[in-house]
C-alpha cells in the first residue's frame, strides 16, 4: 500500500520515501535512516515518526548516500495512493498500538470513498466485519 503523508512524502509498505529517493525503513517500534540527505528529508522523516510514535535511529552524521533518483531507469508511480487525510487517521490508530488491517477497518465511515477503494482490496473481509462490531462496543 501506498501512503501519502504529504506533498513528496510517501510511506510505501515499511519504506519512507522522500521525492522519490528511499531515505529511511520502518522497523518494528522505530525508524532506520538510510543516510544524511537533506534538512527535509530529515523533517520528513521526523514527520512520519511522529504519525506513527516511533523513535529514529540514525545514522552516523557523515553517511550521506549517492541519490538515485530513477535507480535501474525506473520510475515510480504515486497517483493511486491513499490521501494525506486518510493517512493521518489510519497511522492515528497504529501509533495507539492497533493493527494496519483493524485500523483501517475501524475507519471504513470516516474515509473518503476513493481511499476506501484503493485499501479494501488489502483487507480480509472478517477483518471488516470485526472491526465493525468492536467499533458498535467502542473498543477501536
Amino acid at each position: 500500500m501506498i501512503f501519502k503523508v504529504s506533498n513528496n512524502l510517501f510511506v510505501v509498505d515499511d519504506r519512507i520515501i522522500s521525492y522519490e529517493t528511499e531515505v529511511a525503513s520502518i522497523d518494528g517500534d522505530a525508524i532506520n535512516e538510510r543516510g544524511k540527505f537533506s534538512k527535509t528529508t530529515t523533517r520528513h522523516i521526523s514527520k512520519v515518526a511522529s504519525l506513527l510514535g516511533k523513535r529514529i535511529i540514525p545514522t552516523p552524521s557523515k553517511t550521506k548516500p549517492d541519490f538515485y533518483k530513477h535507480e535501474m531507469g525506473i520510475r515510480i508511480d504515486y497517483s493511486n495512493c491513499v490521501s494525506p487525510k486518510a493517512t493521518e487517521l489510519i497511522f492515528e490508530k497504529i501509533k495507539k498500538g492497533i493493527k494496519l488491517e483493524i485500523a483501517i477497518a475501524s475507519l471504513k465511515n470516516e474515509l473518503p470513498k476513493k481511499d476506501w477503494a484503493l485499501l479494501l482490496p488489502h483487507i480480509d473481509t472478517k477483518i471488516i466485519k470485526g472491526a465493525n462490531m468492536l467499533g458498535r462496543f467502542g473498543v477501536i
